[in-house]
């Protein structure tokens, strides 16, 4: 009744199925055979996938059901408990956190991952989702993930290797011990690397070469190979992610393509310049920007998408930078970015705006012409840490002295907003904070470098000198700087300069 049809699924939900089956499931004479046939029944439920019938499951404790399922002796049970948590998974309303509270769960999908194919994918897809942050990774690896993994990636099963090669991505994410263990694990002489590098190959599915090619740009962001000693393996991973930007890929390949090979160039600048001049990719990703038929969430993920991958590309190279505004209204798309309510794109459009906005010419024009500052100023207010971080890192840039930009930045009330950040605890927004207000007060006139004291005050500018970040210090050194000098020495100048004579 239930397998295959979504309004009996939710039907059956709303009847009070669920409490039912895990009361049943929890008395010790169950029999095997409706044990198995009732974690199948509840993993039909968990692909109804609305957030109503996620929530009836977890309210109900099917999670903890399915944790203990697969630590079941019977190994129906065990297949049955690891479909269905991987069902489940698929949702990210499913917390990870009961995986790591039980000390025997992950020691077990660890186990799984040498079991039957069936086992192995449904475990490592469940590891994949739930592998979030440093502490997992280590527990993980320390259970013996990478080495248990790895067999896997000889298969040419694509629905085997694709959720081996998201577990190695989840666990290799800005993780240099993790890389370290898996570059120089090996398979039968062969190692992490080679069995990476084979998976680039174009007769793999577009997914399975992407997922390749993340593996690998994690292992390059944490320094394990250079592109001097590693130029032709590079060059492979660029092709790749450059390829899977095409628009006769499928959308998500697109997508990810164009993630991937952001965090790719992100640093380095010779890859920048090889990207830019590979296959048409500025004017393939900014083709990400325009609507055409997409639905909500496809629209979403191609803007963030491109709004990172092109920041990425701008981050060194003044030409590059060029390149990408002059084509097809690229800053009004950045402008409609820094206006979305998707925070996620609204974050990489402020990324993007923060790489182009290195540029001194297009300071004076593109980014003018568009009024930029504007949403800005406005995404400020009440921004999360992140979003505040890039935001000010811009604003800095808006605000040299060659930036026509600087007058009604100054008239929309940057120095109460800017000052305001010079009191934060978050070392990076004081540093933005006082860089920008070091900016602002460059060649300023006298009002605007009365009305910067006056804001910040004597106080807090000489509570800055000793910042514990160097960086703070000597930007606060670079503000005080800018307002004593001039030709002209207001009031209150000279009240710095007293305040200066008794420190």
């Amino acid at each position: 009744m239930a397998i295959g049809n979504k309004s009996k699924k939710s039907l059956l939900i709303t009847l009070g199925a669920i409490p039912k089956l895990v009361a049943v499931l929890s008395k010790e004479d169950a029999g095997l055979e409706f044990v198995v046939e009732a974690i199948v029944v509840l993993g039909s439920f968990a692909r109804a996938a609305s957030k109503e019938n996620i929530t009836a499951l977890l309210q109900n404790h099917v999670l903890e059901v399915l944790l203990k399922g697969i630590c079941h002796s019977d190994r129906r049970v065990v297949e049955a408990s690891v479909r269905s948590l991987r069902t489940l998974y698929l949702s990210n309303l499913t917390p990870s956190d009961p995986l790591y509270e039980n000390p025997s769960v992950i020691p077990r999908l660890v186990d799984l991952l040498s079991g039957s194919y069936t086992e192995a994918e449904c475990a490592a897809s469940v590891i994949a989702k739930c592998c979030q942050n440093p502490g997992h990774q280590a527990l993980l690896c320390n259970s013996g993930a990478v080495d248990a993994l790895l067999p896997l990636l000889t298969c040419n099963i694509p629905k085997i290797l694709l959720p081996t090669l998201q577990c190695y991505t989840a666990l290799s994410y800005q993780n240099e011990p993790v890389s370290l263990s898996m570059k120089a694990a090996s398979y039968n002489g062969e190692g992490m690397e080679s069995l990476l590098t084979h998976l680039l190959s174009r007769d793999k599915p577009d997914d399975v070469q992407l997922a390749a090619a993340k593996c690998l740009t994690n292992m390059f962001r944490v320094g394990l190979f250079d592109s001097t000693t590693s130029q032709s393996l590079l060059l492979k991973i660029l092709g790749t992610c450059v390829r899977m930007c095409r628009k006769d890929k499928p959308l998500a390949v697109r997508a990810e393509g164009g993630e991937t090979l952001a965090y790719l160039i992100e640093e380095d600048t010779e890859l920048q310049q090889l990207a830019a001049i590979s296959d048409h990719l500025v004017k393939t990703l900014i083709g990400f920007l325009h609507r055409e038929d997409l639905d909500d969430d496809s629209y979403a993920a191609m803007r963030e998408s491109s709004f990172k991958a092109l920041a990425s590309l701008g981050a060194n190279d003044e030409d590059i930078r060029k390149k990408i505004i002059e084509l097809e209204s690229t800053m009004d798309h950045v402008v409609t970015g820094l206006e979305d309510t998707n925070p996620d794109v609204q974050l990489a459009a402020v990324k993007c705006l923060h790489s182009l906005s290195r540029s001194v010419q297009q300071l004076r024009t593109s980014l003018q012409d568009t009024m930029v500052w504007k949403p800005i100023m406005k995404l400020m207010h009440n921004a999360s840490e992140g979003m505040l971080t890039v935001a000010s890192s811009a604003l800095c840039n808006l605000l040299l002295e060659f930036s026509p930009s600087k007058e009604p930045i100054l008239e929309a009330g940057a120095v109460s907003l800017l000052a305001g950040l010079t009191k934060r605890p978050e070392s990076a927004l004081r540093l933005n904070g006082i860089w920008a207000l070091m900016n602002m007060a460059y060649q300023a006139d006298e009002m605007t470098k009365s009305k910067i004291l006056e804001v910040l005050g004597p106080t807090q500018l000489f509570n800055l000198l000793e910042d514990p970040d160097t960086n703070v210090v000597m930007k606060t050194l670079g503000l005080m700087r800018n307002l004593l000098s001039g030709r002209e020495v207001s009031p209150n100048i000279t009240h710095i300069v007293d305040l200066t004579s008794h420190t």
